[in-house]
């Protein structure tokens, strides 16, 4: 049995926002979209939820970008609502 973090810092920060539940249902409703828009819309939505994402080499880490995990999934759901709407669009829009 492993102690202590298996992955690192790095890992944990992205996971404790982008778990597997909101990266299912980010990617269930990315193929709801038409195959030609996915990939712009999920850049947007990343680009949105972490804007300053540092890239391999930046003297800042992953974890110090994602270290206020509660502001990052505020953001991460705006773009979410932006790109998808809401459950209470499509609810209304059902009616």
């Amino acid at each position: 049995m492993f102690e202590g973090s298996v992955f690192g810092p790095e890992r944990e920060a992205w996971e404790a926002v982008f778990n597997d539940e909101t990266m299912c249902e980010l990617n269930r409703r990315l193929f709801a979209l038409p195959k030609s828009v996915r990939y712009d819309k999920r850049c947007w939505i990343f680009s949105q939820a972490v804007p300053d994402m540092p890239l391999a080499g930046e003297p800042i880490s992953l974890a110090d970008v994602l270290s206020d995990p509660d502001r990052v999934r505020e953001r991460l759901r705006a773009a979410m609502v932006a790109v998808f709407g809401s459950d209470a669009d499509r609810d209304q829009a059902a009616q």
